[in-house]
């Protein structure tokens, strides 16, 4: 099994805190968890092309320039209760202030995670069998 890669970028540590502590409950050594809070870090860490399966943002960190990197899935967290469409695909809208699991369960159901995580799908094998004699 592949550990999924989970970045979670906001300011407001406080916020992030019950988050950060849900995904390690619900999913333990199945995930591999960075939490970023500072802005200066942030856009720092994204001049380098990254690869994540799920980013969670905060809305005054998110920028177009984030579907450069090979990400999986976006979430913003947003302060407005509206149900918006966004342009990409991969980015999804979270009204920041609903509860904890429902915050995770949304997240868990768009991205398609299991609680064991993401099973790594296995390659086709081709086995080619032949004999000397024709």
């Amino acid at each position: 099994m592949k550990k999924v890669k989970i970045i979670i970028a906001d300011p407001d540590e406080q916020y992030l805190a019950p988050i950060e502590s849900k995904f390690l409950q619900e999913f333990d050594d199945g995930i591999d968890l960075e939490m970023i809070t500072d802005v200066a870090y942030f856009a720092e860490f994204f001049a380098t092309p990254q690869k994540a399966d799920v980013l969670i943002i905060g809305e005054t960190m998110y920028s177009l320039d984030l579907l450069r990197h090979n990400l999986g899935h976006i979430f913003v967290l947003t302060e407005q209760l509206e149900q918006s469409s966004t342009d990409d695909l991969r980015t999804t809208k979270v009204f920041k202030y609903t509860s904890i699991t429902a915050i995770y369960n949304q997240i868990v159901a768009v991205a398609g995670l299991a609680r064991q995580g993401i099973k790594e799908v296995q390659e086709t094998e081709v086995i080619l069998v032949y004999s000397a004699s024709g």
